[in-house]
């Protein structure tokens, strides 16, 4: 075989049928695991290795089986293991001479092929439910960005370089892009842009031909990962000409946009430039492959950049009533709920609904008819439109109770990394939706349940608490139990399950939803001084209530939260001029203002 040739066996299974009357079938079967285990590896590599020198690209087989009559009185253990791997070989050459069948017989033509359909699979959900993605089982553990990120740099930057390529052919790559997030993007062009030598003219000329098809956006600015893989992967994707000098351009060009942007296209000096005379290196670069030839490159910023004259369009400004969900906001992505949720769905979309559910139980239940198809409500999600009834029901139906059990475990084991909830201090509240089980350390809902004594079991094997201190709503702790110094803060958890409730879900997805809603807002009133165990509906009242304004610019939100009764206290918590990035929306930058 030669240096790319490989036949991986992942299963060997042998059945031996000997004679009724043979008198040592014992030693039978031990004398071909003998001979057959120290042999048939390299006979079977003998064997094959002209026929998979012939033949480019990966087969993948479920079950390869050959059946053979072995005498063994003058065998020797050569014999007998070359009498196998021939009847293998047989069996493998009747496979490669003939289609593969898409069930048993998988064909791709490259391991970059390989890498395309598994997430091509991955993205639609079915990935994990094929056999011939069991050598990836591993990533199955990962967030949907971890996983994305895996598939593509797991075998190398050759391959990295030829599956972005295949990604922008196929026309994957904007989901895959909605699903990675700029850290695994950059550790994606981190891995397959090794090597990279100094850009060229030629290629600088072909980024610009491609600048239309590559679509790029500035999320805030140009020079992003998310950005440069997207350039690149367009390069890869149209280029027949490969050479490593792709990333240096990308990075080239990328960074004068971002130097262009920052200067204003008025002050932007093209003869100054090609001539070397723009100090700042983001810009000298260009200026070295230009060597003074302005026409060259005002041609080239002609071509990406608008005129200095050209009129700039209004910012639009929409009211919304679901504006102060930006507020939340900040608290959701540090509780990291959405990677959460998105980790447990099985495609992007549903995820995203998901989300969409926990973002109107925090705002209230009884509005959110009116916030789901709120501008406003439909900016803070990155949708581009109103969830219809199609997505909605194929999220409902991918709530299956498997899932919901892994993301409450999860949502546990997220309380106690961030020091949240540990399980040692629970207090018990019978309501209409089922009982709710408070860690009353911080006032953290860990499960709303119809099963108590279930999920008070559970919850002492997952926290690892086998006997925390419980007591039930109206028999508070005596005080000296240590639970007392938390009894006073107590409140029924009625109203608040009142509060979160959605009409549009049913009781058993409600209770899923509403220890994460109760988590968002709890961890939002500790940041307000003073406020740290107010209800929902005080929270609602006070800090969340009232229409905002939003002025939506193409990679930007500016949010003014609407004028509340409590606006003081937001305004001493810090959030008057937050500046955070959406991670699902392509890391559109938020900045939040106070009236």
């Amino acid at each position: 075989m030669n240096g790319n040739s490989q036949f991986v066996v992942q299963c060997w299974q042998r059945t031996y049928l000997v004679a009724g009357d043979h008198p040592h079938p014992d030693a039978v079967k031990q004398q071909l695991d003998d001979h057959l285990g120290r042999h048939i590896i390299p006979i079977l590599a003998d064997t094959l290795a002209p026929l998979l020198d012939q033949h480019e690209g990966i087969w993948l087989v479920d079950t390869l089986a050959a059946d053979l009559t072995l005498d063994l009185s003058p065998a020797t253990a050569d014999q007998l293991a070359t009498a196998v791997g021939r009847q293998i070989g047989r069996s493998v050459t009747r496979i490669v001479a003939g289609p593969p069948d898409g069930r048993n017989i998988r064909y791709f033509p490259s391991r970059a092929a390989f890498m395309a359909q598994f997430l091509a699979d991955y993205l639609a959900g079915r990935a994990w439910d094929r056999w011939e993605y069991q050598p990836l089982a591993g990533l199955a553990s990962l967030t949907p960005s971890q996983t994305v990120r895996e598939a593509i740099t797991r075998d190398g930057a050759d391959t990295a370089r030829a599956l972005l390529g295949l990604l922008w052919q196929t026309g994957q790559w904007p989901q895959v892009r909605s699903i990675l997030t700029e850290r695994d993007a950059a550790r994606v062009w981190a891995n397959a842009a090794k090597s990279s030598s100094p850009a060229r003219r030629a290629d600088i000329e072909q980024l610009v031909a491609l600048w239309p098809a590559a679509g790029l956006k500035p999320a805030p600015r140009w020079t992003t990962a998310k950005n440069k893989l997207q350039l690149w992967a367009a390069w890869l994707g149209q280029k027949t000409d490969k050479h490593t000098a792709a990333p240096d351009a990308v990075e080239t060009w990328l960074n004068f946009l971002d130097f262009a942007a920052d200067i204003g296209p008025v002050a932007l000096d093209v003869e100054r430039l090609a001539n070397g005379e723009t100090a700042p290196a983001a810009a000298a670069q260009l200026a070295r492959l230009a060597n003074g030839d302005s026409a060259w490159l005002k041609r080239l910023v002609s071509a990406v950049l608008p005129p200095a004259a050209a009129t700039i369009a209004p910012t639009p400004v929409i009211a919304s009533p679901a504006a102060s969900l930006f507020a939340l906001l900040p608290t959701l992505i540090d509780l990291k709920l959405p990677e959460l949720l998105a980790g447990h769905a099985p495609t992007p979309t549903i995820g995203r609904t998901w989300l969409a559910w926990l973002a109107l139980q925090c705002l209230g239940g009884a509005a959110s008819a009116r916030h789901r198809t709120d501008p406003g409500f439909l900016s803070a999600l990155g949708l581009a439109e109103p969830l219809g009834e199609t997505a909605w029901r194929e999220a409902v139906l991918a709530a299956t109770a498997g899932r919901l059990a892994s993301i409450q475990v999860d949502f546990w084991e997220l309380l106690r990394r961030q020091r949240r909830a540990d399980g040692r201090h629970l207090a018990i509240s019978a309501t209409p939706g089922g009982d709710v089980i408070h860690d009353m350390a911080a006032d953290y809902w860990l499960a709303v349940t119809p099963n108590r004594a279930a999920m008070l079991a559970e919850l002492a094997r997952r926290l690892e608490q086998p006997d925390p201190g419980i007591w039930l709503a109206g028999s508070p702790p005596p005080a000296a139990e240590p639970g007392a110094t938390f009894a006073r803060f107590y409140k029924p958890a009625a109203p608040a399950v009142a509060y979160f409730e959605l009409p549009e879900l049913n009781a058993r997805l409600n209770r899923a939803w509403l220890p994460l809603a109760q988590a968002v807002l709890r961890t939002f009133a500790r940041r307000l001084l003073g406020f740290g165990w107010s209800s929902a509906d005080y929270l609602s009242r006070n800090f969340l209530t009232g229409v905002g304004q939003l002025s939506l610019a193409p990679n930007r939100i500016e949010v003014l939260l609407p004028a509340v009764p409590l606006g003081s206290v937001l305004r001493l918590a810090g959030l008057h001029h937050t500046e955070f990035n959406l991670p699902w929306a392509d890391d559109i930058v938020v900045r939040l203002s106070l009236p």
